[in-house]
This record gives C-alpha cells, sequence and structure tokens, in this order.
C-alpha cells in the first residue's frame, strides 16, 4: 500500500505530490534518526545501571569478607573504596547525561513519526494528487517539527537540572539587573 501511494506520488509533478513526498522522505529520515538515538540512549542507560549495580555489590562484598590472614582485609577495603568511587563517579553521568531521559524522549518521538506516516499515507490514498492540500501538508510539516522540538525542549530540561548554576539562564549568584 504504501509503496502503491510512493509510485503514485513520484510520478506527478503536481505540487502536492512534491511536497508529500518530501515529506515521507522526511519521516522516513526522522524515523531512523529516532531508531539509533532510542538505541543509543537506551544502551548507555541500560549499561550504566547493570555496571553500577554490580560494581555496587563488589563493594559491599569486599567490605563484608573477612580473613584470618593479617593485611588481606585492609586490601580488600582499599580495593572496595576504589570501586566505590568509580560508582559514585558512574553515578554523577546519570543525570549529567540522563540517557534514561533521552530514550523515553525518542521513543515519544518514535511514535509521533510513526503517527504521523500513517496520517500522512492515509491522507494522500484518500485524494488525488492535484487535489491535495497544502495547508494539511504545512501541518504535517510542523506537526514534524513539533516533535523534533519535544525531543530537544526535554534534552535542554535535563541539562538545567543537572546543572543547577543555570537552570534559570545565570551563573551562581549573580543576576542581571539591566
Amino acid at each position: 500500500m504504501a509503496s502503491d501511494i510512493l509510485d503514485r506520488l513520484r510520478a506527478s509533478n503536481e505540487p502536492g505530490a512534491v511536497q508529500a513526498r518530501y515529506l515521507l522522505g522526511l519521516f522516513d529520515s526522522s524515523l531512523t534518526a529516532a531508531l539509533s538515538g532510542r538505541k543509543k540512549n537506551k544502551r548507555w542507560a541500560s549499561a550504566l545501571y547493570v555496571v553500577t549495580v554490580i560494581l555496587s555489590s563488589a563493594v559491599t562484598i569486599l567490605l563484608g569478607i573477612q580473613f584470618k590472614v593479617p593485611g588481606v582485609e585492609g586490601n580488600l577495603k582499599q580495593i572496595a573504596f576504589v570501586i566505590g568511587a568509580i560508582v559514585t563517579l558512574l553515578n554523577a553521568f546519570d543525570p549529567f547525561f540522563n540517557y534514561r531521559g533521552s530514550w523515553a524522549a525518542y521513543d515519544e518521538a518514535l511514535s509521533e513519526f510513526y503517527r504521523l506516516r500513517t496520517e500522512l499515507e492515509f491522507y494522500v490514498s484518500g485524494v488525488d494528487n492535484a487535489t491535495l492540500a497544502p495547508d494539511k501538508l504545512d501541518k504535517f510539516r510542523d506537526d514534524h517539527q513539533a516533535a523534533w522540538d519535544r525531543v530537544q525542549k526535554a534534552y535542554r530540561q535535563s541539562r538545567r537540572v543537572s546543572n543547577p548554576e543555570q537552570s534559570d539562564g545565570h551563573r551562581g549568584s549573580e543576576k542581571h539587573t539591566g
């Protein structure tokens, strides 16, 4: 069905057909980008979580082991201390990079791009190429841009949360008075 629609649009030089063809290509490239972004952020969020859980467990185990051999317990505590410091650093990455939040934002965008593509295909399939309404096609483009804007907004908000000094657009206690 979708290939029939695309073939019909390719065969026409009507302005609406050209615009619809462009939008379908735009949706396809956005779907590819959103799938890639979702996969990357999911992978990083999951890896960060698993590594911190494993290392945190290792710290607990190392601190709980008791040996009768002199010096071994001290070495295990030093190793646990180093691993604990690494866990602290990894936990600092989580809010800074906000992989889980980005994963969710890309997931929402992906859903929106699939919805828009389906609605565009449905609209195009129901009308002749010559009667494709530019205002309706413009709405699809605007909705597409709004989906990307929401991804960017989620990213900017996560950056503000991870850097409270810049949450109001200013650094520290300096305030703009002019």
